[in-house]
């Protein structure tokens, strides 16, 4: 009678352990799904927190066109006049990076090559700036080709035939890019090399702004674009680590597994002793 009440007491707990493993389960994939919208937050780390304000103090410290090649950067077309320009210093400089800077994370791996965030500005004036900063933590191994491109979104071509962006890779403090948004190449590129599987992480500081000639016809107008990163040698790219939120789903995936068997074992355990 004793190993009865036993059996049934354990029953019990059991079934109330699995139901609240079930819905914490939910309770956590619901707050993921609804929740989690915006790309998560990062803080740039201390040694990037001097870089980015695009300040040279002296011309050696102006990239030139062998910089950019020596960097494997592909060199900035003027499409109007086809020949190379380097980038504009004199355009609105952009605050350094605090060290409450946050950017917004992206992760590049074997099953995700490539992601975006959307990029949107509305009722900027002449000489007005906007400034975003990311991360983009990549997986590989070998030699992979980090490209960034800003696509503007159809509808919203007017404004960019005047918005100005300069993309800044806060690792090297070097200017990929600086030109009109819409001339903007293919893609801007930075590579990696690793001889064994690692993980990279980059800093981009991207600035869109107005120059200070811009007529009145481009004000009130808004420009939505979508700031696009990709590995293009997808077989160099590696499985990711496991994340915190991984880890949280096997934590209680496993509580709720085991809770299903003990619980089922018991059940049958009961009904043969019945026998």
């Amino acid at each position: 009678m004793n190993k009865e009440k036993t059996m049934r007491k354990l029953i019990v707990i059991l079934s109330v352990l699995l139901g609240i493993s079930v819905i914490v389960l939910g309770i956590v994939w619901a707050y993921r799904f609804f929740a989690n919208d915006e790309p998560y937050q990062v803080t740039i780390p201390d040694n990037y927190i001097n870089k980015g304000s695009g300040e040279t103090e002296s011309e050696e410290d102006i990239l030139t066109e062998d910089d950019l090649i020596e960097d494997t950067l592909p060199p900035v077309k003027d499409p109007a006049a086809g020949n190379t320009v380097i980038p504009n210093y004199g355009a609105p400089m952009a605050a350094a990076p605090t060290a409450e800077t946050k950017a917004s994370a992206l992760i590049l791996h074997n099953k995700n090559e490539g992601d975006n965030i959307p990029f949107d500005v509305g009722n900027m004036f002449p000489g007005d700036a906007e400034t975003g900063y990311y991360c983009v933590k990549v997986y590989y191994h070998s030699e992979v080709t980090v490209r960034f491109r800003a696509e503007v979104r159809h509808g919203y071509e007017k404004l960019a035939e005047v918005m100005n962006c300069r993309v800044t890779l806060l690792n090297t403090d070097a200017v990929l890019y600086e030109g009109l948004m819409r001339d903007m190449p293919e893609s801007v590129n930075h590579v990696l090399y690793s001889e064994e599987s690692t993980s990279t992480e980059l800093y981009y500081q991207i600035v869109a702004y107005l120059d200070t000639s811009v007529g009145n016809e481009y004000q009130n107008k808004d420009l939505i674009a979508d700031f696009r990163w990709w590995v293009e040698e997808t077989e160099n790219l590696d499985p990711p680590a496991q994340t915190g939120d991984a880890v949280d789903y096997l934590q209680y995936g496993a509580l709720t597994l085991g809770s299903v068997v003990a619980l089922l074992l018991l059940i049958l355990k009961r009904k043969r002793g019945r026998i």
